[in-house]
């Protein structure tokens, strides 16, 4: 079984990490875990196994989430943030420090910006009516994408998608 990255990000939100922090969390689990929350690592060159979605090292797991279950998603995560609280930042991640530049820069994003083709043959810029439909398209499949969630809110959605015009609240 393998979790969404939407889902991850909002797990990991639901799990205590603010919205810039979620982002990374994402990227770690994308490469620890290739975002599948039942694997558990081959022993490591200390014995210890890696967990989960997160890829929590045993000794962690012992330590600061022995109530916990690794193999459930949120549960992962919610043991992710206590380490980061912990040693503040995700510096135990090995594949964080491997990756460190594309996790502090990675975005969460199911639905593309839009493409927009010109098959009119013309050089003429597109309309903006054009481009505005297109936007609106891309953040309806959003959140009918999220809707599964129920407790969705503006602010999930709004570090998800960003904020438009065409928000009234939040």
């Amino acid at each position: 079984m393998f979790v969404s990255e939407i889902k991850v990000f909002l797990l990991a939100m639901a799990a205590g990490f603010s919205a810039p922090d979620a982002h990374v969390a994402t990227c770690v689990a994308k490469y620890e875990s290739s975002l599948r929350p039942g694997v558990i690592s081959k022993p490591n060159r200390n014995k210890t196994h890696d967990i989960g979605l997160m890829q929590i090292n045993t000794r962690w797991a012992t330590t600061l989430c022995r109530d916990l279950n690794l193999l459930d998603p949120i549960q992962n995560l919610k043991c992710a943030k206590r380490l980061f609280d912990d040693v503040k930042g995700f510096t135990p991640w090995v594949a964080y420090k491997k990756n460190k530049k594309t996790c502090d820069n990675y975005k969460v994003f199911d639905c593309p910006p839009p493409i927009l083709t010109d098959v009119s043959g013309s050089d003429e810029p597109f309309n903006p009516a054009t481009i505005h439909r297109a936007t609106v398209t891309c953040e309806n499949r959003y959140k009918s994408c999220l809707k599964y969630l129920k407790r969705l809110t503006l602010t999930n959605y709004h570090a998800i998608c960003g904020r438009t015009d065409n928000d009234k609240s939040g």
